[in-house]
């Protein structure tokens, strides 16, 4: 799987739908998952476009299928696990809650 991440463009907002097809578009994909972060440690796989399930660990292995971490606060980490892309919302609440990354390929 080829990882293509980009910083968003201040004003260009990922969790306003309309810009949804811009934002894909800057990593070359043809759809995009959007993370709804909830300071917790709950894991949500992606399969499809849209807004997803509440989580702030968002697994996709789906071709073309772009994956977005929201962040104010909190860090967006990205992560290539070989066949799986995972997109974290990293905030204080959520590590000492015990959040755990999922990355199946590496285990």
């Amino acid at each position: 799987m080829t990882i293509r991440w980009a910083v968003i463009p201040r004003g260009l907002d990922v969790r306003d739908e309309s810009n949804w097809e811009q934002i894909a578009d800057l990593v070359g994909a043809a759809d995009i998952a959007v993370m709804t972060a909830e300071h917790g440690t709950a894991i949500h796989y992606a399969t499809s476009p849209g807004r997803q399930a509440p989580a702030d660990i968002l697994v996709c292995d789906t071709p073309g299928l772009a994956v977005a971490a929201v962040a104010a606060d909190c860090v967006p980490v990205v992560l290539d696990c070989g066949t799986e892309v995972v997109v974290v919302h990293a905030g204080w609440r959520g590590v000492l809650a015990g959040a755990k990354m999922p990355c199946h390929a590496a285990s």
